[in-house]
């Protein structure tokens, strides 16, 4: 009974030990999470640095958007404020993605050639909806944009409420 004590003892401490790290892992990862949410290693390793980083600063952008609309709402921005930030951030984002665009254009050629050899080899397909329709035309450069768009891939203004579904 003796030598039983001080094994018990041992045992607790060493489950004590244990179940400490097992939470000290789990804060930790809970803390990083933000780390692990990057894309899968392959696909990024396929990605250039140039365009990760403007990727990486179009999320940004997009974000500081979305919080600068959220302080005007909030009341902590002026009106005056926001329109000159958010002009300053909307004049950037499209530069960044006019740059991303650019990146993809020479890859475009290529795509399309491919799509017209298996568009040759697969039985006749139905033919397809078009994507843009004359609704969702910008006003301000008259350029087409998707059906579910916005804002104007090309200047970046702000389409008519009825072209978003």
């Amino acid at each position: 009974m003796q030598n039983l004590l001080p094994t018990l003892l041992i045992a607790l401490a060493a489950l004590a030990l244990m179940l400490t790290l097992l939470w000290l892992w789990q804060s930790l990862r809970h803390a990083f999470a933000h780390v692990l949410d990057q894309p899968d290693v392959p696909s990024r390793m396929l990605m250039s640095a140039e365009r990760g980083s403007l990727l990486s600063e179009k999320q940004a952008l997009l974000a500081a958007l979305k919080d600068l609309e959220a302080e005007r709402d909030a009341g902590k921005l002026s009106q005056d404020d926001y329109r000159e930030l958010n002009e300053q951030y909307r004049q950037r984002a499209r530069q960044v993605l006019r740059q991303l665009d650019g990146m993809l254009a020479p890859h475009r050629a290529a795509a399309k050639s491919l799509l017209a050899v298996a568009g040759k080899t697969q039985v006749a397909a139905p033919a397809a909806k078009p994507v843009a329709s004359a609704a969702n035309g910008c006003s301000s450069c008259g350029a087409t944009n998707d059906a579910d768009a916005a804002f104007c891939k090309k200047c970046g203004a702000r389409l008519a409420a009825g072209a978003v579904s």
